[in-house]
């Protein structure tokens, strides 16, 4: 989630929305399934961050993309037997 926190305050700090734009698209493109389905580095942490930017840009298809992601998370989820928590702190 850092990671993504991070990537969100550049993003505040740029003036040009065309530089934003380029980003996300980059970002969105990159996604693919050697993503892991982890918060912090991975689909999970990149769907939340597509859902905040949707309302901050006000642009639906980020929210479509991020639509789209979490059903991809939620059927991966639930194919599996077990669900392993990670401690980082």
């Amino acid at each position: 989630m850092y990671t993504y926190l991070l990537l969100l305050n550049n993003l505040l700090q740029m003036h040009s929305m065309n530089n934003i734009d380029i980003l996300n698209n980059k970002l969105i493109s990159s996604i693919d399934d050697r993503y892991p389905i982890d918060l912090v580095y991975g689909k999970m942490g990149i769907c939340i961050y597509l859902y905040y930017i949707s309302r901050w840009e006000e642009k639906e298809e980020y929210k479509q993309t991020a639509d789209k992601l979490l059903d991809e998370i939620i059927n991966k989820l639930s194919n599996k037997d077990m669900i392993w928590v990670r401690r980082t702190f």
